[in-house]
């Protein structure tokens, strides 16, 4: 097991009386190796009065590592009292506190840290990242401008900051932040893509429609097989009527459903082709890729409430009824976990979507043919 703590943007740095002592190089090797469970296990046979504080660090790490976040407070705290200078020590203490929902206690840690080590932008953005996630945005918003004007600040952060406006209705400063992005990140990293997407999603939900095609359309030049890419792209064309280009596109989808090149999620729910609004709910339309033989639900119309739940479904569904009839599809509702037919809203393989949408909407009335 590979440690995602153990490469941070900034040095894990020791006093001398923090180190291990030659007795304990064995717990550094596995620490160093990743070896988690072996490290918790043979520190666990040893007095924690003889741990020195890198040690009982090593360990707390390590405990996160495997979720038990109680325990890793416990070394962690131990590590401290060994080395009150032990600025990433309390770094990952906050880092606990957090992930056990005590937000007030970490923000102390994280300030202890910032303290410690001011030039570090890391122990910035995961406190403006705290504030992120506790819906503190205007926070979170400080946090990251201040770790943003620092050397060697993690491409993160300008991601992180974008959303932050966002999340604030600060839409206009949200584009300016993942635009100016782009001129900073590394094309070549992970974060250029994500940007990527972040632009085009925020112009589409804005209505930009060329804008978010420019920036899907950049994504897929460099990342062609970014397929969730290709998703968001087949759903600015329909957006704008498009629907011969999104339907080219969804060919490219198929294609890698056929090769196993598809990630699992898309392969189980399919993918999304278009949104829309209808009586203020968002109507999200996804494709199913898979075609079994027999009965199957092809295309998905899920209505959302305003926290994003899932309260009705349309569906065109291939049934035996409908191939008798000379037809692929018939409509399905299913609400309340109650599964109504509508036969005689029945549709060829190549419908016209404008139709298709039209009559998923009769029946959402209340008014479907059955």
């Amino acid at each position: 097991m590979a440690i995602r703590y153990l490469f941070l943007g900034f040095a894990l740095t020791f006093g001398p009386s923090s180190l291990p002592g030659q007795e304990e190089g064995p717990l550094h090797a596995l620490y160093e190796s990743g070896q988690c469970p072996q490290l918790v296990e043979a520190v666990k046979r040893q007095s924690n009065d003889s741990l020195s504080a890198q040690i009982c660090f090593y360990s707390g790490v390590c405990l996160m590592e495997l979720a038990d976040y109680q325990s890793a407070l416990g070394y962690l705290d131990q590590a401290i009292r060994k080395d009150r200078d032990l600025a990433i020590g309390y770094f990952f203490k906050a880092e606990v506190l957090f992930q056990l929902n005590r937000l007030p206690e970490a923000l102390i840690q994280y300030d202890n840290a910032i303290h410690l080590r001011p030039e570090v932008p890391d122990f910035r953005v995961s406190k403006g990242q705290a504030f992120f996630q506790a819906g503190r945005y205007p926070e979170a918003i400080a946090c990251l401008q201040q770790a943003l004007l620092m050397p060697s600040c993690p491409e993160k952060a300008f991601i992180l900051l974008g959303r932050a406006y966002q999340e604030n209705k600060e839409t206009d400063l949200a584009f300016n932040t993942f635009y100016k992005a782009l001129e900073s990140l590394d094309p070549q990293g992970p974060n250029y893509p994500e940007c990527l997407h972040r632009i085009g999603q925020a112009q589409y939900l804005a209505k930009d429609y060329p804008a978010a095609e420019a920036a899907y359309s950049l994504l897929l030049a460099k990342k062609p097989a970014d397929y969730q890419g290709v998703s968001k792209l087949i759903q600015v064309h329909y957006a704008k009527g498009e629907y011969e280009k999104g339907n080219a596109l969804k060919m490219k989808l198929y294609s890698a459903y056929r090769q196993n090149l598809l990630p699992t999620e898309m392969v189980e729910t399919g993918f999304c082709f278009d949104q829309f609004e209808w009586q203020g709910k968002r109507i999200y339309a996804y494709e199913k890729l898979d075609e079994p033989t027999g009965y199957y639900p092809k295309h998905i119309f899920m209505v959302t409430d305003e926290r994003d739940h899932v309260t009705q479904v349309v569906q065109t569904e291939h049934t035996l009824a409908a191939s008798l009839k000379g037809k692929k599809y018939v409509l399905g509702k299913i609400e309340d976990g109650v599964h109504t037919l509508y036969e005689k809203e029945a549709f060829d393989d190549n419908f016209e979507y404008d139709l298709l949408k039209k009559a998923v909407i009769r029946v959402l009335r209340g008014k479907g043919r059955s």
